[in-house]
């Protein structure tokens, strides 16, 4: 269970489209070789490092801080409303993947249009203006609630909290579901990807390495951001996990959760590649010059789309969107899983002591 719940907390919407969307940016092959980097140089070692101090401390980040070092509890304090921040942004993500996971049932699908030609146009209209109702410009004001997004990420919040009521136990139950099943639906997705036509075009632009564009040092700082993002380190979330998990190898299972992690990543970029491929085929462009919406529009304007000129269009958008749904509610509640740890920690700060100046 431990295993399941560290994996499924890693294991996101970081590594369904921002990873695939750093190997677009940055030459396809020519990002795995910072990431890679990163993977064993920052990822593996600090997940070790957090899981033996959950492990052996057990605490949530704030308290493993404090007993590592009095003046170390900052460190702990930062990690834990990290976990808040990124758990209010993950809840907008799948508040707006469940909206889409709904309109998947409907035949034809929403942003369908007759002319093939215009299908990214219509994908797009219906991200901005039927899902966001976004406004012409800031000038223009905040502008009315969307009530539709209101109530999907009041429904998020409502996973969330069923998922973590009842502590460990809860969580355990969940994780059962929520870490194999977006494998399963993956894989699905995969042998579909690639059986497309002009897939192969797309997969080859994520395999063979462009370096002409290492032309700044940013390739090598995303590479390392990626894996923070990816793994889950520096979060909070593995410390706390640990803190459940006092008996067992924690570096080997560092080891086994950051590997699975990757191979995950990597299993999304033949992915979201074969039907990158496939829309530049019915576009009639090459493949980097398919995504032009960033990250955002790789899930919610390019896959929609292509998605809608498959057959069994729906069929595959209830599976994508199911997908993207439980990728991201395992890491949601993780991170307030953190938080919770580190509100619950009994931390005495009275024999925290404060730099002083002294007078020569």
């Amino acid at each position: 269970v431990f295993i399941f719940a560290s994996v499924g907390a890693a294991i996101g919407l970081g590594n369904l489209w921002r990873f695939p969307y750093m190997c677009y940016k940055y030459g396809g092959g020519a990002f795995l070789i910072p990431y890679i980097a990163a993977l064993i140089v920052i990822g593996i070692p600090v997940m070790a490092l957090e899981f033996i101090l959950g492990s052996k401390l057990q605490s949530g980040a704030v308290r493993a801080m404090l007993t590592v070092h009095p003046r170390a509890g900052g460190i702990g304090l930062a990690a834990s409303i990290l976990s808040v921040s990124f758990a209010t942004y993950y809840a907008v993500i799948l508040g707006w993947s469940t909206i889409y996971f709904v309109a998947s049932f409907v035949h034809p699908l929403p942003w369908y249009t007759e002319n093939d030609s215009q299908v990214m146009v219509k994908a797009e209209d219906y991200y901005y203006n039927d899902v966001l109702d976004r406004n012409g410009s800031m000038s223009d004001g905040l502008g009315d609630p969307r009530y539709l997004i209101v109530l999907s990420m009041m429904f998020i919040w409502v996973l969330v909290f069923l998922s973590i009521h009842k502590g460990v136990k809860s969580v355990g139950l969940v994780v059962m579901i929520t870490m194999p099943l977006p494998f399963l639906l993956l894989v699905i997705l995969f042998f579909r990807a690639v059986t497309l036509s002009n897939a192969g075009e797309g997969i080859e632009f994520f395999l063979k390495p462009d370096f002409t564009k290492y032309n700044n040092a940013d390739f090598l700082v995303n590479g390392a951001t990626q894996i923070f993002f990816s793994t889950g380190i520096g979060q909070g979330i593995l410390i706390a996990f640990a803190s459940f998990n006092p008996k067992t190898n924690q570096v080997r299972n560092a080891f086994t959760t950051a590997l699975i992690n990757s191979a995950t990543s990597i299993l999304c970029g033949f992915v979201v590649f074969g039907v990158l491929g496939y829309m530049a085929g019915k576009m009639g462009v090459d493949v980097d010059q398919v995504l032009t919406h960033g990250s955002f529009g790789l899930a919610f304007i390019v896959f929609p789309a292509a998605l809608e000129l498959m057959p069994a269009s729906n069929f595959f958008a209830v599976l994508f969107f199911l997908m993207l749904l439980n990728l991201g509610i395992d890491s949601c509640f993780a991170f307030v899983e953190s938080f919770c740890t580190v509100v619950h920690d009994p931390v005495s700060y009275t024999h925290l002591t404060l730099p002083t100046k002294r007078i020569v």
